[in-house]
């Protein structure tokens, strides 16, 4: 029963990837994930997360993944995070569940995706490509807004 519902407390939270509260514990197990994972960790899990937001019918256009290859990427991904949750930071995550609950989890997401979306975006090619979204946007009218920002 407990692998039924922290599977899914999991995989919400990694998909929300909204700001929980992370009590000193949490951040250990964060830390502890993110480094302890490789680069072909973390990029397994970037691929599996765009194959698994491709499921959005919404999305798919931008970003198709056949059934299978979600499936495979599922699969792979799933033998990574217990890898990381149950042997390479065991304590850590020990110590976070019994301090925070499940909210640990969250938490430990948050810090492993923010690692990813960092070393990602660190990226030259990755950054030119994240850079397009501001030239295409109106300069003047952020400039504007900046300058709105900073009045009292």
């Amino acid at each position: 029963m407990r692998r039924f519902i922290a599977a899914p407390a999991f995989a919400v939270a990694v998909a929300a990837a909204t700001s929980a509260f992370a009590g000193p514990a949490s951040e250990a197990l964060g830390k502890c994930v993110a480094d302890s994972s490789s680069r072909a960790d973390r990029m397994l899990f970037v691929r599996w997360f765009v194959a698994a937001l491709s499921a959005d019918p919404d999305v798919r256009s931008g970003a198709p993944a056949a059934p299978e290859v979600r499936e495979r990427l599922t699969r792979e991904t799933a033998d990574i995070v217990q890898r990381l949750v149950t042997t390479d930071c065991r304590e850590q995550a020990v110590a976070a569940l019994r301090e925070d609950g499940l909210s640990a989890v969250a938490s430990a997401s948050e810090t492993f995706g923010r690692s990813m979306a960092a070393e990602l975006v660190s990226n030259p090619a990755v950054a030119r490509a994240v850079y397009q979204l501001a030239a295409q946007m109106d300069q003047s009218q952020l400039e504007t807004l900046l300058e709105d920002s900073r009045q009292r």
